[in-house]
């Protein structure tokens, strides 16, 4: 990937009230570089952090979050390392980062607005709080919104794949009011995740499989972890109809969301459906589709998707979109909507499996099979079916 317009540099810590730039940094793309945090940089910082709780009416803090919101979208709030960056350089980072075209980076802008705008109003607290974010959406930035909200003692660790969006909401907070010792930013590798429990109150941790593993008996943690969303389709339900509902669930977002539909269960011969569908993924532009566009991802990515899929396909199973699964094109990498058709759900690598692009398995179940997909399921959609 080039260089990320706007964002080349090294992306600094935010810590005792001020952008600091340490001696340890990684690499991100292109001539972006972050700042990682050592454990005892953490220690010392959880010691000196703020005791009591925060002096400021709910509504304050919520005007707060107001003023950040529009910052975030439509200002040049300063970044550490980074400088100002206006709204287009934002969003051009964000292609060359992580492949996001520029509608999706309004959209998901948008989306946060209106989930912090949602938040319920809570009592301010005296705890701090860690929110570990992860690398595929930027719209997860809610968890550090509820944490202001409760006037917590805000610890942000980034994903390390895209920290520059976190970094640009701690800088949006900072510019609206927030105060500035009661926010960290903490890009740090991942074994700092279990350091930063001991030295938190609270955490919110967004990962897979094996960072829900390692939190799973932590009582403060809330894991907010893979979405594995199904969607069960009755008998008698319209294919037409069916189909480009399944296409807007398992294509939007560019598939990044844990939202994303990653299995379809049919009650019914799912042949007339799934054949409509398949269709309808084909028939998406890359990159510039009017309604569900695609992001494009690096080499490296696109090879190990690849292997991954390849690995997990059996010869019995069937696919049901006719493009590679790693296209080029305009000088990009795209992972293309991918359709495939399993035997069955039982056991299955492919079922259930929740890839970084449009991604989805179609199995023809009974109501027992059903069960089992929708028990393991955090996100649920029904045609034809009671809930």
């Amino acid at each position: 990937m080039r260089p990320a317009p706007g964002a080349a540099g090294v992306l600094r810590c935010f810590r005792g009230g001020r952008w600091y730039e340490s001696a340890d940094t990684t690499a991100v793309v292109g001539g972006l570089r972050v700042c990682l945090a050592p454990e005892i940089m953490l220690r010392g910082d959880a010691r000196k952090a703020p005791a009591g709780p925060l002096r400021m009416a709910g509504a304050a803090r919520r005007e707060i979050l107001r003023r950040a919101v529009s910052s975030f979208r439509d200002g040049a709030p300063v970044v550490g390392g980074i400088g100002a960056q206006d709204p287009a350089g934002f969003a051009a980072s964000l292609g060359e980062i992580v492949g996001l075209p520029e509608s999706l980076v309004w959209r998901w802008c948008d989306l946060l607005a209106a989930s912090i705008a949602e938040l319920a109003e809570v009592a301010p607290d005296r705890h701090s709080t860690l929110v570990w974010l992860p690398g595929n959406t930027f719209t997860c930035l809610v968890a550090v919104a509820e944490a202001v909200l409760r006037g917590s003692v805000v610890v942000v660790r980034p994903s390390n794949r895209e920290p520059l969006s976190s970094a640009r909401f701690v800088a949006a907070l900072l510019d609206a009011g927030w105060p500035a010792d009661r926010i960290r930013f903490c890009p740090t590798e991942t074994a700092m995740l279990d350091p930063l429990i001991r030295l938190t109150d609270r955490q919110i941790v967004y990962g897979g499989e094996t960072v829900g593993a390692a939190v799973s008996d932590v009582s403060t943690v809330e894991f907010r972890g893979p979405g594995r969303a199904c969607a069960i389709v009755a008998a008698d339900t319209d294919p037409d109809h069916t189909a480009a509902w399944l296409a807007g669930l398992v294509a939007a977002d560019s598939g990044r969301f844990c939202t994303n539909v990653c299995t379809i269960a049919c009650l019914g011969d799912p042949a007339a459906l799934t054949n409509r569908l398949g269709a309808l993924l084909d028939g998406i532009e890359l990159a510039a589709d009017p309604r569900w566009p695609v992001g494009w991802v690096s080499e490296r990515t696109a090879d190990r998707t690849a292997d991954f899929v390849a690995g997990r396909t059996t010869a019995a199973d069937r696919r049901l979109t006719t493009r590679e699964l790693v296209v080029h094109s305009g000088g990009r990498t795209f992972l293309a909507p991918t359709l495939l058709r399993l035997p069955s759900p039982a056991g299955h690598p492919l079922a259930g499996c929740e890839l970084p692009f449009p991604f989805a398995s179609v199995v023809a179940a009974d109501e027992p099979a059903v069960q089992r997909l929708v028990a393991r399921s955090r996100f649920v959609y029904r045609t034809g079916v009671s809930a």
